[in-house]
């Protein structure tokens, strides 16, 4: 039976929690956005019993991402898994969602999703569901459900070029036959880098490899391939590329990259980018020479699926710290940590904690520190 529906105000905790949050921007409406779970609480009457937990938004407008926290009593329930509703990619644009954070020895969740589009591809307006979560009894019980740490953001901060597959289906008829998929991008400005995972069906095709295609350095900035890595079993193919020059990036329409697929059986698969970041540098045309002021640039690519780069500017002689910590802060890699001369630097993560394990897929920061200076970004890891 439903209760009382929990309903929390977005704005109200945005200042509170903007250290945990994805994105930081929020709306400015005259009714203000809200986030609910329905049902707010859930009773069980036997171990094993599972329930689905809905998270819906309310009176929203122009939706680009999200994040939420869910807490719940772990001795009652657990959560087994959350998936992304329909709601935020319902007007087209495409959706990235890193697996969801669980912690049952808490009794808290973590989950969020952005969108990709084109600046003309409005998000999703009105109310809908954000996401499921299935949970678990494990004892006889009711357990409340509590958001807490929830963030907004509308498309405004996720703009960015309109990027297709051509074909976006492979049509085989026997076993064989050699395909080519272009990957094009438009709408594009200064294009700097691009990054993505595709998936496939490997029943059907086998990916055989990836070129980068000419748009990239059409400008005669210097193109360097990421990739490609092809995962046959889970049908996945990861590639990427950057650049580096003094030169603008391109602008309007081209070819990124050129995918090559055989057919293992007769049948119709699907291309869909699993995760995918095509965006702009910031403008680094000045980069080699003496920095004016502390910076932390984005890292690129991001998300990245093998290594990142994380540049620095570092405008006087001291001592600076570059760290990597997880959705909860704690620190799980120090990229640098000692006194160097005013410079230009750069580091790479490779995905590792200290103890060189690799940590799992999801949110994680970059922090740059340097005498009272601190700046932070935002990372997307993809294993």
């Amino acid at each position: 039976m439903k209760t009382k529906r929990l309903i929390t105000s977005v704005l109200g905790l945005v200042a509170t929690f903007a250290h945990v949050s994805l994105w930081s921007t929020v709306f400015g409406l005259r009714i203000d956005p809200s986030v609910r779970v329905d049902p707010a609480q859930i009773a069980f009457t036997s171990i094993g019993q599972k329930d689905t937990v809905e998270v819906w938004v309310d009176n929203v407008t122009n939706l680009g991402a999200f994040e939420f926290n869910v807490v719940y009593d772990p001795a009652v329930v657990q959560a087994q898994s959350v998936e992304l509703g329909e709601f935020l990619g319902s007007t087209g644009r495409m959706t990235f969602s890193p697996p969801g954070s669980i912690d049952n020895a808490q009794g808290r969740l973590i989950f969020g999703a952005v969108t990709f589009g084109g600046p003309s591809q409005a998000g999703p307006t009105g109310s809908g569901i954000l996401a499921r979560i299935i949970f678990i009894a494990q004892t006889p019980g009711t357990s409340v459900m509590r958001l807490e740490k929830v963030k907004l953001v509308d498309v405004r901060d996720n703009v960015m070029a309109n990027v297709r597959l051509d074909p976006a289906q492979i049509f085989a008829k026997r076993v064989g036959e050699k395909f080519t998929v272009a990957m094009w991008v438009d709408n594009a400005s200064n294009l700097q880098f691009f990054n993505f995972d595709l998936g496939y069906d490997t029943t059907i095709v086998r990916a055989q490899g990836v070129t980068l295609g000419g748009f990239l350095a059409s400008t005669g900035r210097t193109a360097t391939p990421n990739g490609p890595v092809i995962d046959h079993n889970r049908g996945r193919i990861s590639f990427g590329a950057t650049t580096s020059g003094t030169q603008n990036g391109p602008a309007g329409s081209g070819i990124l990259a050129t995918i090559m697929f055989e057919s293992r059986a007769p049948g119709i698969t699907s291309l869909k980018f699993e995760t995918l970041i095509v965006r702009i540098a910031e403008d680094m045309r000045y980069a080699g020479q003496a920095p004016k002021e502390f910076k932390l640039w984005q890292n690129y690519p991001n998300p990245f699926h093998l290594t990142t780069r994380l540049v620095y500017h570092h405008p006087q002689s001291g001592k600076l710290r570059l760290r990597i910590s997880n959705i909860l802060g704690q620190t799980i890699r120090v990229l640098a940590d000692e006194t160097r001369p005013a410079g230009i630097y750069e580091s790479l993560w490779d995905g590792r904690n200290n103890q060189g394990a690799k940590v799992t897929g999801g949110i994680y920061w970059a922090h740059f520190e340097a005498g009272s200076f601190a700046q932070t970004r935002k990372i997307i890891y993809v294993p």
